[in-house]
């Protein structure tokens, strides 16, 4: 498994990464793993509905407990070296936090990229991520919510890009 990781780090990133494989109950051991980290990446199947309630989401549950910002990408989404290219910059219907959207934007320019787009999370399935790469989004600290409908859940359920969750301190 390791040697596989390695393998595809190498052709998906010029920069550095560390690998850790954990063993243990999944959101236990990534986040665990995911003490020190800068960012944590995962992959999803994007579940929706009943299967998402009762397979669970390993990808939402370590969202919603990180304290580092976590990618996320979909099985069937194809993201490659120039994944913050064009990063759309998503939030609930408040403005989000100066800090969170100042880290965004470092990270984003950091990896050679650039915010082309700003707006409540209802843009996301609009043409204003039809060109994005990556979507961003900050997600409010001590949000625990599992409702059919929040940040979070619809971000996993409904981007067909990849999720960089950002979450506001």
């Amino acid at each position: 498994v390791t040697t596989e990781l390695a393998r595809f780090t190498k052709t998906a990133t010029t920069w550095p990464a560390t690998l850790v494989v954990a063993e243990g109950r999944a959101v236990d051991a990534v986040l665990e793993a995911a003490g020190d980290a800068d960012l944590v990446v995962l992959g999803t199947h994007g579940r929706r509905g009943p299967s998402r309630w009762w397979l669970g989401s390993v990808a939402e549950r370590v969202v919603r407990a990180a304290d580092v910002p976590v990618l996320v990408t979909r099985a069937d989404v194809a993201a490659g070296p120039e994944i913050f290219a064009r990063v759309v910059l998503l939030h609930e219907d408040v403005v989000p936090e100066a800090e969170a959207r100042t880290r965004v934007e470092a990270l984003t320019t950091m990896l050679c990229g650039q915010i082309v787009s700003s707006g409540t999370l209802a843009a996301c399935g609009s043409d204003a991520i039809a060109l994005a790469t990556l979507v961003a989004v900050v997600v409010p600290q001590g949000r625990s919510s599992w409702g059919l409908s929040d940040i979070v859940a619809d971000a996993l359920g409904h981007c067909a890009r990849p999720v960089l969750f950002m979450p506001a301190r």
